[in-house]
């Protein structure tokens, strides 16, 4: 099974601010990297990760391109960019998520359940994608 990690997983790791989320975010993170774990992720991720940090944490760029660095250099980690852009704007229309989720839920492999998403947001729930929390997995 191939896993779709979510912008949460990173961002638990990186700002560690529950440990429970932070242990089981980095146990997947080190099972990726020992390719134990087949994960993809994407573009779109990055961009999420870097606006969170910059803007919610208040985090200096320098900071902020560290952990992106560290993300795109995660070895067994691939990024996909496969978004159907209609389905998406579709799919944010019809239900109460954002349209960051409703981009990710519109990638052709996580829309027909070939991929499972590793994420803590149960929006992705109302997308009908198939989910794992962190700690599941």
């Amino acid at each position: 099974m191939k896993y779709f990690l979510d912008t949460n997983v990173f961002l638990r790791v990186a700002a560690r601010e529950n440990q429970k989320s932070f242990e089981e975010c980095k146990r997947v993170l080190e099972r990726v990297k020992r390719s134990e774990l087949e994960a993809v992720t994407a573009g779109l991720v990055l961009a999420e990760v870097a606006w969170t940090l910059g803007s919610h944490y208040k985090w200096e760029k320098n900071r902020v391109a560290l952990v992106l660095k560290s993300i795109v250099n995660l070895g067994g980690l691939r990024f996909v960019n496969g978004y159907g852009a209609a389905g998406a704007v579709e799919r944010f229309s019809e239900k109460t998520v954002k349209f960051v989720d409703a981009m990710i839920g519109s990638i052709r492999e996580v829309a027909d359940g070939e991929w499972i998403v590793v994420s803590y947001d149960r929006d992705f729930d109302k997308l009908g994608v198939k989910r794992v929390e962190p700690g599941a997995i």
